[in-house]
């Protein structure tokens, strides 16, 4: 099943409402489309508050350092070292990003 068939089965939002994710056992699926059907999805602990803000975000810098560039080809792998540097130092930075606790060997 395709994730917005799947989206729509599983939300309990109205027509007035936006589906912004849901939670199981196990994660949190965070979900964000653009208005041009562009989406990105999150899975994180269950814990975690909604980070619809975060996706703007990560669309925001997905616009910037990938789509903006001569280099772009549509319906590629992104694997350009700025974004994903700077995708990894957002998630990082982000409130809800918490390292695991070193482990002793």
């Amino acid at each position: 099943m395709r994730l917005p068939c799947y989206v729509m089965d599983r939300s309990d939002a109205n027509d007035n409402e936006t589906f912004y994710g849901f939670s199981t056992k196990e994660y949190k699926l965070h979900f964000f489309s653009t208005p041009s059907g562009l989406r990105f999805a999150l899975t994180t602990d269950r814990n975690a508050p909604r980070l619809t803000e975060l996706l703007k975000l990560v669309y925001r810098l997905y616009l910037d350092e990938v789509v903006k560039s001569p280099l772009y080809k549509p319906d590629q792998p992104v694997n350009t070292p700025a974004f994903l540097q700077k995708l990894d130092a957002l998630i990082r930075g982000s409130a809800f990003f918490a390292s695991p606790a070193p482990v002793d060997l």
